[in-house]
């Protein structure tokens, strides 16, 4: 036969083509190869070879290996079944398989079962005014990022803290007196015939107010709306409710009152008698002051000091009295408050736990009853008569000692000192373990804690149990319970929680809460599975959220005043929300924001865009978002002035650059958002290839009218490579607004002013009506004359400005190499200016620059391409300022990324409003900082603190710097290998980082002796460490 000719691989492809038709041509047929003749029958394998394709098969499971490699791994049953191999003569063993079907062979499947919310990198960062949530409408601010890139490119809108959405409320004052509400539901009866309800179908029935004026209880039903139905259920409602919670599996609802105890289903009572105060065994005149409810276990606290332990058997609805606890905590009548337990808790030791973090090693022991089981180690077994009750009782005594017992036995498990002092680790049979250690003895403090919460969480990643304690200075405190490595002791460690306060305002102290009310256990609230946590309330109410082993404490953000009690509420029409109740006697239907993703400090609401965001700018003049995005497109052919050379060389260049990445070109465009949904309101495409390099709301004086008029300009470059110069454009647009015919508002921008430039416009702002813009390396001053700009003046400044910031008539210019210029504009009889006060004469790569305001102090802040922050001075009166013509080094942060943004904002809210600015800046890994002003006096006091906290003893120690780093060391001014490093600044700022650990780190010996050591004492120490969480309020 005629052999085919051998085709080219690296000839041309159309000579190929060529070829295969000519072959074609030949013989007027396609050749057809020959049927290969089937191969013998194969022999039986041996053992070994069955072992050996074994591991072949399971090494083709694990690392993916091909069919052929893996000999047949991943074919399936039919393949298996043709499956045959033979042997060449060399001994070699092949196989084939006479049917492959690749649609049917071996795959992996990914499926995504958790995700990290990440907003890096920070391309821009803006300050802005949310819409109104509900019938809230005080203004509220947010803190808006433009961060990632292609289709993950999304906006983050930040907020500090929680901002609950209003549902509806019942107004203050309507309910005089209210100490504390509940919402009940009970399971419904199933007896098979019907599918039961889910968790997410049972809504709650009623929701129960204790009223200390009328010393009452109101009880409203929870359906549609609000509506008391006092007098149509069996509640007590003649007296005060101490606590309402279920009980047996869901069933019933048990009611504790000072005098009695009440078990309710749906409104009714249920088949269970009322408990009094004869079946406990009170003194006479005892009342109930406090109950905790927990299962079917109920804790008392009687006036005379004792407690009370119930226990119930969901089995035969009976209750039983534990006679021991009688005897372990009997009253003291030399004791102002009677028994010396200040605190006691009912935790819930039935969710299933491992021993060790991450499954690892203890996984196989994962099973309820962890806290008893690690309490008891190895020592004795579990007790028997507990059967179903996973119930442990905690208490705190006087002294700060923790106690755990185990019911119904009432055997101690437990007990560890040092609670109430704060200590680092709690360890049994002893004060706690603190890291830091003094040799001198110094008088310390002493606060009783007063309220306490053992909980664990099953589906938020926190499954080992969370003690939070309220101490009577008004600090929260938690721990984490572990089981130690070395000794498998169950120990606590404490875990830092940083939490607002506003100088030396006692957290959360100032309001009287109800006792048992203070902490409140949070969870399935919230869109998903919802949150889960615990609630602190009280003047300042917190949110202590559990999320991925870490507790995040996050103020309450537009609910002035103070919350004294929260319940969590589901209905129809509020799912998964909660109740606040008011000290001015209201009550607050609230949820949480959708899509809010609680990982860090400030909960993130994600917006995708589905494209790349390069510049985002808050308009105030019209209270919208000016977006810059960037997208591919495809490229299209378009008409050009053919004796313009420049716009030939353009055009070309965007065409080759076109096909080369795919025939697709980046088209940038202008979008108008509204605040709230942030939806598109208006947007305008520039050219493709066309890059927009700056977006600025400004302010420009028409010089026809001398009318001041609010503009959106726009900044551009046209790239055209190495060859062709790039040339800009600037664009002015008028936002104006007219009505829809739906009755709403519609946006748009009309194009004013278009005025090309030789150079990239890469930096704009407006001073006193006056439009400046960077263009190249000049910074020209423009008038609006309402048709065009007009140049009036310009500086000459060194290579490429980056940013341009205003104050008043300066202007801070900073440059890619050049570090940055302090320039003044001058518009006065005539006489229009731009002259330079001062400059840096080192080296810097500026990448972001903004001006900090204290008062009458301004300073100069500039990012480097090295992650530091720069503070400089203009002082023209100092010599070394050469007449202020030298910008003099202030100061010099390392914050550890490459800031790309800075952004400055006034302190204070409202009326508090003062001539104080922060800047806030966004860094290329999703971090974000802020920069704050402080008094001297205040300075020189945290100074000395600082140095406290990083003399050897302190800085040892793990809760301040972690795995022995050195925060002093990384504060420092950094510079990259090669290039020129920069004198040495003076150290004028201080870390608040490190700073905010004294309060929420150190116990209270360690805090005494620190402050001891910076010559302050512990009041002084916690106010100042205060100011500096304070400046994070006004957000």
């Amino acid at each position: 036969e005629e052999e085919e000719e051998e085709e080219d691989p690296y000839a041309d492809p159309e000579e190929n083509a060529r070829k295969r038709k000519a072959s074609k041509g030949k013989g007027g047929v396609t050749k057809i190869a020959k049927k290969m003749s089937p191969p013998p029958a194969p022999e039986p394998a041996t053992e070994e070879e069955k072992e050996k394709n074994e591991d072949e098969e399971l090494e083709a499971l694990l690392y993916g290996t091909s069919v052929e490699a893996a000999g047949g791994v991943g074919l399936n049953e039919y393949e298996r079944a043709n499956k045959s191999t033979t042997t060449t003569a060399g001994g070699e063993s092949k196989t084939f398989a006479s049917y492959v079907d690749r649609d049917d062979t071996f795959e992996y499947k990914f499926s995504v079962k958790d995700s990290l919310l990440c907003i890096s990198p920070v391309v821009d960062l803006t300050v802005g005014a949310s819409a109104p949530v509900g019938t809230d409408l005080d203004p509220r601010t947010e803190l808006v990022a433009a961060c990632g890139h292609g289709k993950n490119g999304a906006l983050a809108i930040l907020t500090r803290g929680i901002t609950p959405e209003l549902v509806t409320e019942v107004e203050s004052g309507a309910l005089p007196g209210l100490r504390a509400c509940w919402a009940t539901r009970t399971e419904d009866d199933n007896d098979g015939t019907v599918r039961p309800k889910r968790k997410d179908e049972l809504f709650d029935e009623h929701l129960i107010l204790s009223l200390s004026s009328t010393k009452t209880t109101m009880v409203l039903e929870t359906g549609e709306e609000l509506r008391e139905v006092s007098k149509e259920v069996d509640f007590i409602v003649d007296e005060e409710t101490l606590a309402c919670e279920r009980i047996f599996n869901g069933r019933a609802i048990a009611q504790v009152t000072k005098t009695k105890i009440r078990f309710t289903r749906k409104g009714k009572k249920f088949a269970v008698d009322d408990i009094d105060l004869a079946f406990l065994k009170g003194g006479e005149g005892a009342q109930i002051t406090l109950a905790i409810i927990q299962n079917d276990a109920i804790a008392l606290r009687l006036s005379d000091g004792s407690i009370r332990i119930i226990l119930g058997d969901s089995k035969t609805n009976t209750f039983t009295l534990l006679e021991k606890v009688g005897e372990l905590f009997a009253s003291d009548n030399h004791s102002n408050t009677g028994s010396d337990v200040t605190a006691f808790t009912l935790y819930d030791d039935s969710v299933a736990c491992t021993d060790s973090f991450g499954g690892g090693g203890g996984g196989l022991n994962r099973a309820p009853g962890w806290l008893e089981r690690t309490a008891c180690g190895d020592r004795e077994e579990k007790d028997e008569s507990k059967e179903n009750n996973n119930v442990v009782f905690a208490t705190i005594s006087r002294d700060g000692t923790l106690a755990l017992y185990s019911l119904p036995s009432l055997k101690k498990l437990w007990s560890s000192g040092g609670v109430s002092d704060g200590r680092e680790i709690l360890a049994p049979n002893s004060t706690g373990i603190d890291s830091i250690d003094f040799n001198d003895e110094c008088e310390v403090e002493k606060y009783t804690v007063s309220d306490i919460r053992l909980d664990a969480f099953a589906n938020a990643a926190y499954e080992r149990p969370l003690l939070t304690c309220f101490r009577a200075d008004g600090s929260v405190l938690a721990y984490q319970a572990f089981k130690s490595p070395s000794s498998n002791e169950l120990r606590f460690a404490r875990v830092p929680i940083e939490i607002e306060t506003a100088g030396s305002e006692l957290t959360n102290n100032d309001v009287s809460v109800q006792g048992g009310s203070r902490l409140t256990r949070i969870e399935n609230i919230g869109d998903g599975r919802g949150i889960a946590g615990v609630f602190v309330s009280g003047l300042n109410p917190i949110w202590l959220i559990v999320r991925r082993g870490r507790v995040l404490a996050l103020p309450t953000r537009g609910e002035g005043g103070a919350r004294i009690a929260f319940a969590p509420f589901h209905n129809v029409n509020c799912p998964k929300g909660f109740i606040l109740a008011t000290n001015e006697g209201g009550i607050r239907v609230c949820r949480l924001p959708g899509k809010m993703h609680i990982e860090a400090q400030w909960p993130v609401r994600k917006l995708a865009l589905r494209c790349t965001p390069r510049a985002i700018t808050y308009m105030n003049d019209f209270k919208l978002y000016a977006l810059v995005t960037s997208a591919s497109v495809p490229w299209k052919d378009f008409e050009i002035d053919e004796t313009d050379s420049h716009a030939r060389a353009l055009y070309r260049f965007r065409k080759e650059k076109a096909k080369s990445e795919g025939n697709v070109v980046q088209q940038f465009a202008i979008r108008l958002l509204v605040p709230g949904t942030l939806e598109t309101a208006w947007q305008k495409a520039v050219e493709p290839g066309e890059h927009i390099l700056c977006v600025k709301n400004v302010q420009i004086r028409d010089q026809s009218t001398g009318a001041l008029l609010s503009m959106l300009a726009i900044g551009t470059a046209m790239p055209g490579g190495e060859d062709t110069p790039c040339r800009g454009r600037i664009l002015l647009f008028a936002i104006m607004w007219e009505r829809a015919r739906d009755g709403g508002v519609r946006w748009r921008g009309e194009l004013k002013c278009e005025k090309p430039s030789k150079m990239a416009c890469s930096a704009i702002e407006s001073v006193d009506g006056t439009f400046m813009v960077a263009i190249g390396t000049k910074l020209t001053a423009h008038s609006w004359d309402g048709k065009h700009l007009n140049p009036i003046a310009f500086y000459d400044t060194p290579l490429y400005t980056t940013t341009l910031c205003c104050v008043k008539n300066f202007l801070l210019c900073g440059d890619l190499h050049k570090s940055i210029r302090f320039v003044r504009w001058k518009d006065s009889q005539g006489e229009k200016t731009l002259s330079q006060l001062g400059k840096d004469y080192e080296v810097l790569d500026c990448i972001a620059s903004e001006f900090m305001i204290d008062g009458g102090t301004l300073s100069l802040l500039a990012a480097d391409a090295n992650g530091n922050a720069h503070v400089f001075q203009y002082a023209p009166k100092l010599a070394e300022s050469w007449k202020g013509d030298k910008l003099l080094p202030k100061s010099a942060y390392h914050a550890g990324s490459l800031i790309r943004k800075m952004v400055r904002f006034q302190i204070g809210v409202g009326e508090q409003k003062q001539n104080r600015h922060a800047v806030f800046f966004g860094s290329s890994d999703g971090g974000l900082g802020i920069f704050s002003p402080v008094d001297e006096h205040t300075f020189l006091n945290l100074e000395k603190l600082q140095d406290a906290m990083r003399s050897n003893i302190v800085a040892s120690s793990n809760s301040i710097n972690p795995l022995g780093l050195n925060s002093k060391t990384y504060r420092a001014l950094k510079s990259s290998e090669g290039s020129v490093a920069r004198q040495t600044p003076p150290r004028t700022i201080v870390d608040g980082g490190l700073l905010s650990k004294f309060e929420h780190s150190l116990s209270i010996t360690a805090q005494t002796r620190v402050a001891a050591k910076a010559g302050l004492t512990r009041d002084q120490a916690l106010s100042l460490a205060r100011t500096i969480i304070a400046e994070q309020s006004f957000m």
